[in-house]
């Protein structure tokens, strides 16, 4: 499969991220369970397979997504070369706590599960989930990841938003290279700068959407799966 640039940082992914939320079991959201064995074979086969890229969450399942790709990595010896792996920062499970003592506990906890001893990408995850004021206060969330990333312990940073009135070029999604201490704050801070910003963009990240979703990336997508689906076997799980 083909890959790009993943925006500043020099890696390059595949078009298609397997995102890992259903495989922490979420029937609440999902409507199915999906057991250890199952979301195991599952991440074996994408870590075997063209797509290089795979996203999860320290929320996932109440970390149970991190905790099974870190058993999968502990078979492989780590996270595969090429492989981008990421994850986000979270509050706790019912919280609005995103200060700076939180995110790092959440960088902790998930470099725990995933048995890791650094990240390549970590995301500020749903960052409308606080202000402005509170995201880039000295000690708050920004700063603790911009830290994080000064000790090595973060490679790349990034800004995740869920709603799509989020989902805009150089907001939701940006990357920021070690050096660009201010490119995540000025990444939050445009999501707070314009009251109209998240309606426009709205508007705009919809018509993209849409407009790629049904055309060339969809068909895209379904070629590419067509002639992946020819090539692979079921996966096998035992009882």
């Amino acid at each position: 499969m083909i890959q790009r640039p993943f925006g500043k940082t020099g890696l390059s992914v595949t078009p298609i991220c397997i995102g890992t939320s259903a495989l922490g079991s979420f029937p609440a959201q999902y409507g199915y369970e999906v057991s250890p064995e199952r979301a195991a074979a599952t991440l074996r086969r994408v870590l075997e397979g063209p797509v290089n890229f795979v996203d999860t969450s320290n929320e996932y399942g109440n970390g149970e997504s991190e905790r099974r790709i870190g058993r999968v990595l502990a078979e492989l010896g780590g996270v595969p070369a090429g492989v981008v792996l990421a994850t986000k920062v979270d509050p706790l499970p019912g919280s609005r706590d995103f200060s700076g003592s939180r995110v790092r506990a959440s960088v902790s906890e998930s470099l725990q599960r995933l048995g890791l001893d650094h990240l390549q990408v970590v995301y500020l995850h749903d960052p409308e989930k606080i202000t402005f004021t509170e995201a880039t206060a000295p000690g708050g969330a920004v700063d603790a990841l911009i830290q994080l990333r000064e000790e090595g312990v973060i490679k790349y940073l990034g800004v995740a938003g869920g709603p799509i009135d989020l989902v805009s070029d150089g907001v939701t999604g940006l990357l920021v290279p070690p050096g660009d201490c201010g490119g995540l704050a000025a990444a939050v801070a445009r999501l707070a700068a314009d009251p109209d910003l998240r309606a426009r963009q709205g508007r705009a990240a919809r018509q993209r959407v849409l407009g790629r979703t049904w055309s060339a990336l969809g068909d895209e997508l379904i070629s590419h799966y067509e002639a992946v689906l020819q090539t692979v076997s079921p996966i096998e799980v035992s009882a």
